[in-house]
């Protein structure tokens, strides 16, 4: 993440998030890899998603999951909207990856 996010230039909700990628294993364990949704900068409270990998040193991977909102995240004009993703310990890193928010908006 920038820290900074993206302002948002319409109201509207966010139902999903989709978190994509590859990792690789220094050292043998259990992890988590985290991501966490933030509004203005205070994380949503249910804008969080993980995913736990097994393995032990040398290997490596790709995997992904989906995070549904329920209640979906509501957002106003101007609103900063950030993803922040990370292992919750050392021995684990990522290669490569991406986290998508599915954004829901109503045009009148």
């Amino acid at each position: 993440t920038n820290d900074h996010g993206y302002r948002m230039p319409l109201s509207g909700t966010i139902t999903h998030m989709t978190n994509q990628f590859q990792f690789s294993i220094s050292s043998t364990g259990t992890y988590e890899f985290i991501a966490k949704v933030y509004k203005n900068g205070s994380i949503v409270t249910d804008g969080s998603g993980s995913h736990t990998i097994n393995g032990s040193t040398g290997f490596s991977g790709n995997r992904g999951f989906v995070t549904t909102f329920n209640p979906p995240i509501l957002f106003d004009p101007g609103d900063a909207i950030t993803v922040k993703v990370n292992f919750d310990a050392l021995g684990i890193s990522a290669d490569d990856l991406a986290s998508l928010l599915r954004v829901v908006t109503t045009i009148a």
